[in-house]
């Protein structure tokens, strides 16, 4: 069971996805061919040419927030995300298997300034025997990085259900360079070198790894040197990312596609051939939509790592869990009426056989388009300490497997009138009261219009809980000093015990 103080007006649960990702770095992971890396591409013979059996490989996921509970990735975008995750995967017979999930509040983690201190965090809270990966606020400025001696750590704004920068960083941790390895600082490892894509490029380009070997180093500074990919592959086995089914690539920043998916910007090898970047690789640069696939050789790589790399950690077979059918016909059992008070409210509902994981959602509006609070738990209870009495409430439940994240059916939504509320319920109550207009313009006014009652107060919601105002309803009518933003508001009319709760829109 999980106890949980829920204000609604706090809003600590809200994630930052609206961020614009592409504002930030695409990723930390610097340029980095690990041991194995090397020897496996100057051996592959001696490694399977097609994929041998599945793999599932268990996740230790976390969802980061400030000390005082704010900014943790909502869980319902991270359920999306982890199917996002799976369709990228599918094809590879790799699949992942959530291990465990938690929640962490450290502002220190939350929002670090650079790898060093990620490194020290997930020092701190790193799970065995599983890939861990955290969801935070700012990981260092950038989308994600992948450290190879401790973890994975995602932007919340880049880590939605449309991104693959989750993709992209368990690319990293499964051995796989960009495809531009050595350009990440142009042609000089701290952008020193400057280059003309128009030109040919250098037969070699240098790269830093310092922080990115297999155990943290501080005290030495590592340069290496990268062969630049020819276009026609003859050094595709010792330049660039080592695979030669993958083409060059010397864009180390955002880059949008064009309809045949390749970069805009044309580029020119050392011999002087023009070519332009393939935008499909998750590990390229790309803007998200133009990403899709891993390459063959890509695929062959990553089991080959998981296997003799991770080989104590993965599982060669199915986890024991079963398919969840439909919802499971799960029963929400409390609360289910009106009859309810805000405070130490639990909800219940009946276990669903399969399910390893409930996904519990608090919203607002007609059929719950505002989550205003969910959670993730592996228990059928939530207990919530209070809630903001001024609003009606939904909820719902959405079981899920620790390996099946797509097409989950939730429950039904069951809608609340807490008790504090005591006339929203009432119909005829309801039909004698209006708010004129109910859809605001330029004129910031709202006119109450009722039979036979005159409310003393009022209090404004945003549709998201925040209280808008409050005061004395002078001449039945509300006026507003300036313009409301776009959106669905509340108005809770009060005349002693009785209370009215209605909405109105502002365009």
């Amino acid at each position: 069971m999980r106890t949980l103080l829920v204000f609604i007006f706090a809003l600590s649960t809200i994630s930052l996805i609206g961020q614009n990702g592409y504002e930030l770095n695409p990723c930390g992971t610097e340029p980095y061919k690990s041991p194995w890396l090397k020897q496996y591409q100057k051996n592959k013979d001696a490694y399977p040419t097609k994929v041998e059996g599945e793999v599932y490989v268990p996740l230790n996921v976390a969802v980061v927030g400030t000390d005082e509970g704010a900014g943790r990735f909502s869980e319902s975008r991270l359920v999306e995300s982890l199917c996002t995750l799976t369709n990228d995967f599918d094809g590879t017979d790799i699949f992942f298997y959530l291990e465990t999930y938690r929640t962490i509040y450290d502002s220190e983690f939350f929002e670090h300034s650079n790898v060093l201190e990620g490194a020290a965090k997930m020092f701190e809270y790193d799970s065995e025997n599983a890939i861990n990966s955290y969801l935070v606020g700012s990981p260092a400025g950038n989308c994600g990085y992948n450290l190879p001696y401790a973890g994975i750590a995602l932007s919340n704004s880049c880590a939605s259900p449309s991104d693959h920068t989750w993709t992209h960083e368990l690319g990293h941790a499964f051995s796989l360079p960009h495809p531009f390895i050595g350009w990440e600082g142009g042609a000089g490892y701290e952008g020193e070198i400057g280059h003309n894509y128009a030109d040919p490029a250098p037969e070699t380009v240098l790269y830093n790894y310092t922080l990115f070997q297999d155990t943290l180093i501080l005290d030495t500074l590592i340069i290496d040197t990268a062969f630049v990919e020819y276009l026609d592959g003859s050094n595709c086995h010792i330049a660039g990312d080592g695979f030669c089914d993958t083409k060059p690539d010397y864009l180390s920043v955002r880059w949008a596609c064009d309809s045949n998916f390749e970069s805009f910007n044309e580029q020119t090898d050392p011999s002087g051939e023009k070519f332009k970047s393939d935008a499909t690789l998750f590990m390229s640069y790309a803007f998200d939509a133009c990403a899709s696939r891993f390459s063959e050789e890509q695929v062959l790589a990553m089991h080959a790592s998981l296997e003799e790399e991770d080989g104590d950690i993965i599982l060669a077979q199915t986890p024991a869990t079963g398919e969840i059918v439909g919802n499971g016909d799960i029963q929400l059992y409390t609360p289910y009426d009106a009859d309810l008070d805000y405070k130490d409210i639990v909800f219940n509902w009946g276990e669903v056989e399969h399910a390893d994981y409930y996904l519990f959602q608090l919203g607002l509006g007609e059929g719950m388009s505002v989550i205003f609070f969910d959670t993730i738990v592996q228990t059928s209870k939530v207990e919530v300490a209070e809630l903001n009495s001024a609003l009606p409430f939904s909820w719902a439940v959405t079981p899920f497997s620790a390996v099946d994240f797509c097409d989950l059916e939730s429950s039904e939504i069951v809608e609340l009138e807490l008790s504090d509320v005591s006339s929203i319920d009432d119909q005829l109550l309801a039909d004698k009261v209006k708010l004129v207009p109910n859809l605001l313009t330029d004129d910031q006014k709202i006119r109450v219009e009722s039979e036979g009652l005159n409310f003393s107060s009022y209090e404004v919601y945003s549709l998201a809980g925040n209280m808008i105002q409050s005061g004395d309803l002078q001449g039945q009518e509300i006026e507003f000093p300036q313009r409301l933003r776009e959106g669905m508001y509340f108005v809770i009319l009060k005349d002693g015990p009785v209370k009215v709760c209605l909405k109105f829109l502002q365009q």
